[in-house]
């Protein structure tokens, strides 16, 4: 009839090792970089965190290091061939935590012995959380002002993303009555009887890389990318047809070619998890739009979107 959200690290190991598929406080992302030591567990529970946080657009931030890791080997072996010298520049688009973005960095080196320079770019990259001083309740928003989380004792609403009547009803008919009530009374935590913490919702292989220089990592928006050029841009598990309408994704398209060097490189796919098969494809950049140089396990579902559409769409 109802489930409690997850509010602590210890209900978070349990809930990662079973699979569990409860709302998890964003506070907690936080926490577990200051009390985790172990990087491979704090970056497996930070996963855990996002990995039930949906956002308006309807993406949810699910990833993990090794994600792509066939797909990447083939990348490498085209870039390296397409750019044999000096610094390969790369966009990485809706990165998530930015684990993946670390992961090719580092097999790019250890495959290639190449150096990258690579800006992963997410439009959810920092929330605010506003926890009431002496009430047990928080909020949470993204970048933009849109409240994603809120959290009353120990449940948990992901805003966009409530439980379901069937199976949890008691959730749901809290999030529905309680939120619009709670945002009312406490005017969405502003005010001096909230404290305020931001949240930059890098994972923490993503975050070290970070500090090294080894890549660098902002808020950005697929439809309008950073300039560049870049020799590669990289689009994993965001151009998928169940996110974006069909000509929302030909602008996406148009977008990120606008960001590549002449023959660059863009590489496109999405899978179910890590290991499973990659639906993608690495294409070039031609005059007129793109040429297929590489396809994946299986092909790119935006495939006709990206070779026999983007002429007709560029030319509006």
């Amino acid at each position: 009839m109802f489930r409690l959200g997850v509010t602590n690290i210890s209900d978070l190991r349990r809930q990662l090792s079973t699979n569990g598929r409860a709302a998890v406080d964003i506070a907690l992302f936080l926490e577990v970089s200051s009390a985790v030591a172990d990087d491979e567990e704090a970056q497996a529970l930070q996963s855990a965190v996002l990995s039930r946080m949906r956002f308006r657009n309807g993406t949810y931030k699910r990833t993990s290091p090794n994600r792509f890791d066939g797909f990447d080997q083939r990348l490498i072996k085209v870039a390296n061939e397409a750019f044999p010298q000096g610094a390969i520049q790369i966009l990485d688009v809706g990165v998530s935590d930015g684990s993946t973005s670390a992961a090719l960095v580092r097999s790019f080196k250890k495959q290639a012995g190449r150096k990258v320079e690579l800006l992963g770019i997410d439009r959810y990259m920092n929330m605010e959380i506003r926890r009431h001083k002496k009430r047990p309740i928080q909020f949470a928003f993204d970048a933009c002002g849109d409240l994603v989380q809120v959290r009353c004792g120990n449940f948990v609403f992901n805003c966009h993303a409530l439980e379901s009547w069937i199976r949890f009803p008691v959730n749901r008919f809290l999030g529905n009555l309680l939120i619009p009530r709670w945002r009312r009374v406490f005017a969405d935590g502003n005010g001096p009887d909230f404290n305020r913490n931001n949240v930059n919702l890098f994972g923490r292989l993503a975050s070290s890389m970070k500090e090294s220089g080894a890549m660098d990592l902002q808020e950005g928006d697929l439809f309008h990318p950073p300039p560049g050029p870049f020799q590669l841009v990289r689009a994993m598990n965001v151009l998928n047809p169940s996110y974006f309408p069909s000509e929302s994704l030909a602008k996406a398209v148009i977008a990120l070619r606008s960001s590549l060097v002449d023959d660059g490189l863009l590489a496109v796919g999405s899978n179910e998890n890590a290991g499973s098969p990659v639906e993608g494809a690495i294409y070039r950049r031609t005059e007129t739009g793109f040429e297929r140089v590489e396809q994946a396990d299986r092909p790119c579902r935006i495939d006709s979107i990206i070779l026999d559409q983007f002429c007709k769409v560029g030319s509006d």
